[in-house]
């Protein structure tokens, strides 16, 4: 388990200095345990806490009012905290994963409506001041409702985000297209006990393009993305801080099997 946390970039610790983490963190396993409840009045709970041992514990309580006769648009709530463990996953500040003297709390809220084959929804997020949202990056994607494709809050305190996404689905499910734009208000590219990969505040736009095919094909799925995200703000930044991170554009076409 500690051998998975920092295959990819390790960024830097609180005080600016390159983190030591990647291949010094001891742990274990991860131990998760979950419990979700959906009641007559189509309202869901969602109850996670993960503990990876000796390293870090995370928790994300999530509840959804989904869209009934009753309600003409659905809703959400969201709460994520976490702490650390022992000493974070080592001994020497330099090496830890996670800092002992910091927390993380985000939480997030989200409405929107279903009207024929269109979803539509407003997202925000907020991580507070208190400390850097981590989660490896290694072990797959955000869960905030202002996720986006080609977007990270992982690594970062003091969070505002904000998103609107707009999903098309045809009746057979075979087409579907979803747009997104977003605003990613984040800390200074310097305050590094907020911001662990120096990323600057931004605007991001996204397309997804996807169609499931049939007959002899079935199982395959054809995929194209595309997104562009631009800094926000007038500073001028170093490279560093801007090349593969932001002022970019992405393309993929991707082909899927589903078992």
């Amino acid at each position: 388990t500690g051998t998975s946390i920092g295959l990819y970039s390790v960024g830097v610790n609180p005080d600016g200095t390159p983190s030591g983490y990647k291949n010094q963190l001891r742990s274990n396993g991860i131990f998760l345990i979950a419990a979700e409840m959906k009641n007559r009045k189509n309202q869901q709970w969602q109850i996670w806490n993960q503990l990876t041992q000796n390293i870090f514990n995370s928790t994300l309580i999530q509840f959804d009012q989904l869209q009934d006769s009753s309600l003409p648009f659905y809703y959400g709530l969201q709460l994520i905290a976490q702490t650390a463990i022992n000493q974070g996953g080592h001994v020497e500040v330099n090496k830890r994963y996670f800092q002992t003297d910091q927390f993380s709390l985000a939480f997030g809220v989200r409405v929107g409506k279903i009207t024929g084959s269109w979803d539509h929804s407003i997202n925000y997020t907020r991580i507070t001041g208190h400390g850097r949202y981590l989660m490896p990056r290694e072990w797959g994607r955000d869960p905030f409702f202002t996720f986006m494709m080609g977007e990270r809050n992982e690594g970062l305190g003091d969070v505002h985000a904000f998103t609107i996404k707009s999903k098309f689905a045809d009746a057979k499910n075979r087409l579907s297209w979803q747009n997104s734009a977003g605003y990613f208000d984040l800390p200074n590219v310097n305050q590094h006990a907020l911001n662990k990969y120096g990323f600057p505040s931004y605007l991001q736009f996204n397309s997804d393009l996807r169609y499931n095919f049939s007959g002899f094909m079935k199982g395959w799925q054809a995929q194209l993305i595309y997104f562009y995200k631009y800094a926000s703000g007038n500073t001028t930044l170093e490279p560093k801080y801007t090349i593969n991170k932001v002022n970019m554009g992405h393309f993929n076409f991707i082909l899927n099997f589903h078992f």
